[in-house]
This record gives structure tokens, sequence and C-alpha cells, in this order.
């Protein structure tokens, strides 16, 4: 019963993380392939046993012990071995995880992490760090436009985006911020 509880709480976390429809419907096409996969069990260093699907990677693992610890993973010891964060586990592994208070979560970690756990994470980490930045973007796009005394009743934020062929506010002021826009154009 105790089981059961703790998998039922793990789905239900992860759709209660899914913001969209479309990421919904992919947690959904994970949750398939896991229900289907066969498991490994790998250990913490203090003796606690881990199910995982078969091919997860100590990032998996990591983010399956704490969301924080995913986002802070900078490498694992395995089998008291250094190995990376893409390190395939297998099953009768320990695994100790290394972390470091200055680390993100980054878009490459998308394509070795096979739970969607640690997926739905990243993605949501990543979203929060571009809106983050999307919101200094927009500080320096209004003080170029203040600088410009252009007043804001004039700025049709639709043209610009169709200029830079950008699909949302968001996505230009975090360009902005990313000097991936030069302002000058403006």
């Amino acid at each position: 019963d105790g089981e059961l509880e703790a998998w039922v709480n793990w789905i239900r976390d992860i759709f209660e993380n899914a913001s969209r429809d479309d990421q919904k419907k992919e947690l959904m096409e994970s949750f398939k392939l896991n229900l289907y996969q066969d498991e490994i069990y790998v250990f913490t260093p203090k003796g606690d046993l881990k199910t995982l699907p078969v091919k997860s990677t100590a990032l998996d693992f990591a983010y399956e012990i704490h969301t924080d610890i995913g986002s802070r993973c900078i490498g694992a010891k395995v089998n008291h071995k250094l190995a990376p964060i893409s390190h395939t586990l297998n099953s009768g592994d320990q695994v100790e995880i290394l972390t470091s208070d200055k680390q993100r979560p980054k878009e490459d970690w998308l394509s070795f992490v096979i739970t969607a756990k640690a997926k739905g994470r990243i993605k949501s980490a990543l979203k929060d760090e571009k809106r983050i930045l999307g919101e200094q973007g927009k500080e320096i796009f209004d003080r170029k436009i203040k600088h410009l005394k252009i007043p804001v009743a004039e700025i049709n934020m639709n043209d610009i985006l169709l200029y830079y062929k950008l699909p949302n506010v968001l996505e230009l002021y975090y360009r902005i911020a990313m000097d991936a826009i030069d302002l000058k154009q403006l």
C-alpha cells in the first residue's frame, strides 16, 4: 500500500507541474513508456533503494531524490567513481550526487534524461529562467524607449515582433536580455 501511494503521489506531482495541455500530453506519453519499461534498482549512499526506468542517468536519479538536487547536479559518484550527469545507471549501482550552488538546469540536459519527472522539472526551470531574463530585457527595452523619447502609446509591439520574426513579447525581451537583438535598430 505504501508503494502504491508513493507511486500515485509521484504521478499527481508530475501532472500538477505540467502547465499546458501539450505538456500534459507529452507527460502521458512518457508515463506510458515508463510504465512498460523494465526497471533498475539503484541505491543511495545511505542504502535507500530507488526504482528507475532502464537507461536512466545520474541526472534522472538526482531529480528522483529531490528537484533542488537535480537542478544543482554537476556530476555523480557511481560505485565510488566519478561519472558525468549523463552516465547511464545499471541495477545495483550506488550513486552519490555531487552538487554546486552555481549550477542551473541546461537545455541540453533534455537530450539525455528519460524520466518524465526530470524532463518536466528541467523544462519548468528553463521557463522560469527565461521569464526572469525576459523581465530584465523588458527593463532594457523600456529604458531604450525612454531614451529615444518615444511615447509608449506609439509603440506597436506587433510590428516589432514581425520585424524580428518572433512569436511573442517574452521572446523579444528574452533576446534583448541575451544581447541577441541590437536595440540600435529600433
